[in-house]
């Protein structure tokens, strides 16, 4: 009570008759009206610290995935142009033969010289490769004589190829194993586009090989590589009348189209052994039974040699483009 009387006197010196208001008002507060202050408790202050943790974490992932992209970019980037240059180089090369992959990386590629080969070169040994045939034939001197200068550089480089009506106009490699130029340039140095390059399997000789098989990445952000080879799935002029050419030091190889479509990695389409004729026939009637488009006008039988092309779909990781095509000419 005597509390109470306290509180009274006070409010009523303070505030006059209006304290005596005040007083009333506060008698009649219940708990629930009084306005409390919240207090932070141990946990209170752990809850508020984590959620504040949790939005830093946040902040800093963010960040980092925005810088990781950047950088991801600016590396595809590089080497985009890089291997632009690179492709460059190789389509104009007509067979210095002092270059080396450093001074290509360098471009240190004053001072070279064009090695030549006419007639007067018959019987003799140009690089590895004993120049045969009695009849000049001078794209195929110029081809023998661009891809002895290349193997000089690099001694992976096994051919050439090109396809009609396409940007497809480059060397072909071959190393030990199937992994070596998948992510690898001409000059042995890791870029996404990796180079065309032919199975690992594959014999030197090309008419040796029943079923000949090139890889390449579909490099479709680009439209480079193995990515214009996709038109003879979308275009059946295409896939009808355009001729891919593989040249090597032996001669100049022209295959034509006969089966297109996309499988998965578990079909086999890239054997080179074959146990039978009839085996192999059977091979090649189920390459036919797969393609998109089908064609009358090419022969194919027992002594047929094949071309594989394989490239993936972009879709899935485990889904290939396979163009097989038979060989219809030789120039040598």
């Amino acid at each position: 009570m005597r509390k109470k009387a306290v509180q009274e006197s006070v409010l009523k010196t303070a505030y006059g008759q209006s304290g005596d208001v005040l007083a009333a008002s506060l008698d009649r507060a219940r708990p629930a009206d009084m306005s409390k202050t919240p207090v932070d408790t141990k946990s209170g202050i752990l809850k508020k610290a984590a959620r504040g943790g949790v939005r830093y974490m946040i902040m800093i992932a963010c960040f980092l995935i925005f810088l990781g992209t950047c950088i991801y970019l600016l590396v595809y980037a590089i080497q985009y142009f890089q291997k632009q240059e690179e492709n460059r180089f190789l389509q104009n090369f007509t067979g210095a033969t002092d270059y080396t992959m450093a001074s290509i990386a360098s471009k240190d590629t004053q001072n070279v010289y064009t090695l030549t080969v006419d007639q007067s070169m018959v019987g003799q040994t140009i690089g590895d490769h004993t120049v045969e045939k009695k009849v000049y034939n001078e794209k195929l001197e110029q081809m023998r004589t661009r891809l002895t200068g290349l193997r000089r550089i690099n001694s992976d480089v096994w051919g050439w190829i090109t396809v009609d009506g396409t940007s497809i106009d480059y060397p072909i490699m071959r190393g030990q194993d199937n992994d070596v130029y998948l992510y690898r340039s001409f000059t042995k140095e890791y870029n996404r586009s990796g180079s065309i390059f032919a199975d690992y399997r594959t014999r030197t000789k090309l008419e040796d090989n029943k079923n000949l098989i090139i890889y390449g990445h579909n490099m479709n952000t680009t439209k480079t590589m193995f990515y214009p080879l996709l038109e003879y799935a979308t275009n059946e002029d295409a896939f009808k009348n355009r001729y891919i050419t593989v040249t090597t030091l032996d001669g100049i190889y022209t295959y034509s189209v006969f089966a297109v479509y996309d499988t998965n990695v578990h079909f086999n389409y890239i054997r080179t052994y074959f146990s039978t004729d009839a085996d192999f026939a059977d091979f090649v009637k189920t390459l036919e039974r797969k393609s998109i488009y089908h064609r009358k006008d090419v022969e194919l039988n027992a002594d047929s040699k094949i071309l594989t092309l394989s490239t993936c779909t972009v879709r899935q990781d485990n889904r290939r483009w396979a163009i097989h095509a038979v060989l219809v000419g030789v120039s040598k």
